[in-house]
């Protein structure tokens, strides 16, 4: 490109401040034909101009390209912010699936370096225990002492942990504290040197828990604590983190283990209590022999009634048919009513307990709109007190439950198939009105089911898109 009629406003430019790059991207040409056109000016032609559009460039206010204006920024904004949302809400998904760390804080990996200094403290230690001369062995004590700051940032295994508290525990490392003439610095230097250990300690246990997915596991790393370390210095709640999962862990697999091992007499019943093909005479003949086992089993254990026993075992038919609806599907829902108030009624719940019922076995099979038409029965009537009136009630804000198990459906179901940012947009915006229209104002009523272990249920609220907007969501009804 030929520059030799613009050299002396090339240079002029350069003076103030525009580089010869910016120049060149500007015009479109060589960073070397710019500088030859510069260097070749000889400052003799006064008559030429600065080049238009490179001058406008050098003149604008920075900070915003040149016919860029707000509303178009903010839109750009906008769009990018709102097509990544929901991406931000599935990798926040994804996290809480896996289950949240036991603890947040992070340490160093570097095995070399750790093995260095447990070499150090162990060669330290050795000629403590040989040494005569005090003065040496009070030097040799406190070189031990300070090596343990080292292992403060970093991470140590467990077994390091433990050698490096039986040092510590070693009777002539606690005598050489308690009698030489630091005496009370030497226990301070053990007991900051105990305190580095047991936070190691703490660290990698809880490091471990947080991947272990099953009970056993917990307790296995529960028994790599060591008592004296758990009770002479505070854990940080290390122990009580670790067993509050190990608990949630049991109950999960239990009741896992019971949904996946139910016995072909108990299956068999159920199917023909969802079906409606089960006589009276069989059904009751299940009870009393089921009852039966239950005593058995108890033995003199446990001093119950053979009335709570059976009521027991009735209540175990109503939970798997409301949580394993899918499995047991109510055929008829008018003909199990008769049978639900005179056989699984037990707690007296009536006519509610039976809607709760049907309503929950529905949904186990995504059916929102029978479950909602089926509630319209109680609702759609004309009372204003008694029995009726209350149930009518109930229904209400059992229909308000369907729309909300429907919601956290459908949100789930976007999370895992995802299509394109602007469809993602789209359903966004009208997932978040349709909310408000409901009067949803709180993003914990709607769950999008359980983490990996089946621990915990994950809400809507754990990964909505934005801190100050997930507090302040039902808020937003009152703007629009």
């Amino acid at each position: 490109m030929d520059l030799k009629k613009y050299e002396k406003s090339l240079k002029e430019l350069m003076k103030r401040g525009m580089t010869s790059k910016d120049i060149a991207f500007q015009l479109g040409c060589e960073v070397k034909d710019v500088m030859e056109a510069v260097l070749a000016h000889d400052g003799t032609d006064t008559s030429i101009e600065p080049i238009a559009h490179v001058t406008t460039y050098i003149n604008r206010k920075p900070g915003k390209p040149k016919g860029s204006t707000n509303s178009q920024s903010k839109k750009g904004k906008a769009t990018q912010s709102q097509s990544n949302r929901m991406d931000i809400m599935r990798e926040k998904y994804r996290a809480e699936y896996r289950g949240q760390p036991l603890s947040t804080a992070t340490a160093k990996s570097d095995p070399e370096y750790v093995e260095k200094i447990l070499d150090s403290i162990s060669l330290d230690f050795d000629k403590l225990q040989s040494s005569i001369e005090k003065k040496k062995r009070e030097e040799l004590f406190i070189r031990i002492m300070k090596s343990f700051n080292a292992f403060e940032p970093y991470e140590i295994s467990i077994d390091n942990c433990d050698y490096l508290s039986r040092i510590l525990s070693d009777r002539s490392i606690q005598s050489f504290a308690n009698d030489c003439l630091i005496n009370k610095f030497g226990r301070d230097y053990i007991f900051n040197a105990k305190k580095i250990i047991n936070s190691r300690r703490n660290h990698i246990l809880l490091k471990m828990a947080s991947e272990a997915n099953t009970s056993k596991e917990l307790t296995r790393i529960l028994r790599l604590y060591g008592k004296e370390e758990s009770t002479t210095i505070y854990d940080g709640g290390t122990l009580e983190k670790i067993e509050r999962k190990r608990q949630a862990l049991f109950q999960a697999e239990s009741r896992r283990n019971y949904y996946n091992n139910i016995g072909i007499e108990v299956d068999t019943v159920l199917c023909d209590v969802a079906s409606g093909s089960i006589t009276e005479e069989e059904f009751e003949r299940f009870v009393v022999n089921a009852t039966q086992r239950r005593m058995e089993k108890a033995g003199t254990s446990r001093n119950r009634k053979i009335e709570d026993e059976r009521k027991q075992v009735i209540k175990n038919i109503r939970v798997l048919l409301a949580e394993l609806g899918k499995r047991y599907k109510i055929e008829d829902v008018e003909a199990f009513k008769e049978f639900y108030l005179r056989f699984l009624d037990v707690s007296s719940q009536g006519e509610a307990g039976y809607m709760n019922m049907v309503v929950a076995n529905m949904l186990a099979n995504h059916q929102y709109d029978e479950a909602k038409a089926f509630c319209s029965k109680y609702t759609d009537v004309e009372i204003t007190t008694g029995t009726q009136f209350e149930l009518a009630k109930q229904a209400e804000g059992v229909k308000k439950k369907i729309e909300l198990k429907r919601a956290g459906t459908t949100f789930l179901n976007r999370l895992n198939n995802k299509k394109s940012d602007e469809d993602d947009e789209i359903f966004l915006k009208s997932f978040e009105l349709s909310l408000l229209n409901q009067g949803v104002s709180k993003l914990t009523d709607i769950k999008l089911g359980k983490n990996n272990t089946g621990t915990k249920d994950i809400t809507l609220f754990d990964i909505w898109y934005d801190e100050r907007a997930r507090l302040n969501f039902g808020n937003k009804s009152e703007g629009r």
